[in-house]
């Protein structure tokens, strides 16, 4: 299967927008708003960087909670800001979204005083709440493009809307939401997350494209009409592909035996490695890096247990500029051109059906 088709194996989390920050028109207005909202559920976590809050009384994997807490550090390092304590992530139902987020049918929002989440893991909301304390506050679509950059990845949609429509009038919507998490990927890609942090830095949430085209011009060091022009030719691909997998690309790197690199991974609830579920089918999963140190076709196999597991998802650490996406389901076996870098492998079983999956790579023989 051509990397960037529709994979054999499906990823997906349920739920609508993403998400969103909470703001209202004034701070006095803010503060009013959290008064007013019911008491948090009871914490069920504590971590260094993160606590986890929850009255909802169904399976979280223990890696839910461990991979959040190490991602908050890590983004908090990526991005150079000292947090002031571990982030407070509210796990609650749908139905009580709108208790907490000004907007009911997302899939949670972040708050001055927590992330609230319909989902067990929800790197979107925590990107917003570390870079909010990094003071990057504005312009709004490029607050959510940023949090797009660093989210979960599993939404499958690639609707698309024109640029200049979403820096004009930037909508909670998904063609939106994925148009501006492109946007900004490519701009780090074109410039640095350094060039994006300052630039914002310097401007506002609620800045309109008229007030930041100054600051995006000396910040970028181009002006912001270049940037969309250029940003045509930047590929579609899926938001898997184009996020910044920081903790899977960080991850310790597997090592190779020869020319064969085989990896075991029992996908089970309770190991602090394995996080879920998600989706309709209470998919659960665990990564683990390695490097391609030579271009070439690898076969790769998938093994399992009987009726156990889903399959193994390879991924390139690229972009769109360069992606590289295949699922492998268990008990199959692929042949595949890789280019020599970094790569993570998703081990992903279901709740139902647990249990070891193993992942074996060789070249095949010219």
């Amino acid at each position: 299967m051509p990397p960037g088709e529709v994979l054999s194996v499906e990823f997906t989390v349920q739920g609508d927008v993403t998400g969103s920050i909470d703001r209202a028109p004034t701070r006095i207005l803010a503060l009013t708003l959290l008064a007013c909202t019911p008491d948090f559920p009871p914490e069920i976590w504590s971590g260094e960087h993160l606590v986890y809050a929850t009255d909802r009384d169904d399976l979280i994997c223990e890696g839910s909670f461990h991979l959040q807490d190490r991602f908050v550090a890590a983004l908090a390092e990526l991005v150079g800001v000292q947090l002031e304590g571990p982030v407070l992530f509210v796990y609650v139902e749908q139905s009580r979204v709108g208790d907490f987020c000004t907007r009911d049918i997302a899939a949670g929002c972040a708050r001055e005083d927590a992330v609230i989440s319909t989902w067990p893991v929800n790197r979107h909301e925590l990107a917003h709440a570390v870079t909010l304390a990094a003071g990057w506050r504005g312009p709004a679509s490029f607050v959510e493009g940023i949090a797009e950059v660093f989210n979960n990845g599993t939404d499958t949609v690639q609707e698309q809307a024109p640029l200049a429509e979403v820096l004009d009038s930037f909508q909670i919507t998904k063609p939106h939401y994925f148009t501006m998490g492109r946007f900004v990927r490519f701009l780090i890609e074109r410039h640095d997350l350094e060039a994006v942090g300052a630039f914002m830095r310097a401007t506002e949430y609620d800045d309109r494209r008229v007030d930041y085209e100054a600051a995006f011009a000396e910040h970028f060091g181009e002006p912001l009409s270049e940037a969309v022009l250029a940003f045509e030719s930047y590929p579609v691909c899926a938001e898997w592909s184009n996020r910044i997998a920081l903790l899977e690309c960080d991850s310790p790197l597997a090592e190779w035996q020869g020319d064969t690199l085989e990896l075991t991974v029992d996908v089970q609830c309770d190991d602090p490695g394995v996080f879920g579920p998600s989706g309709t089918s209470l998919q659960i999963s665990a990564f683990r890096a390695f490097d391609v140190a030579q271009e070439g076709t690898y076969e790769l196999s998938v093994e399992s247990e009987e009726d156990v597991g889903v399959g193994v998802r390879i991924t390139r650490c690229a972009s769109c500029w360069d992606p590289l996406d295949l699922g492998i389901e268990a008990n199959t076996k692929q042949s595949l051109l890789l280019p020599a870098g970094r790569y993570y492998a998703t081990f992903v079983a279901t709740t139902e059906a647990p249990g070891e999956l193993r992942l074996t790579m060789t070249p095949t023989v010219p």
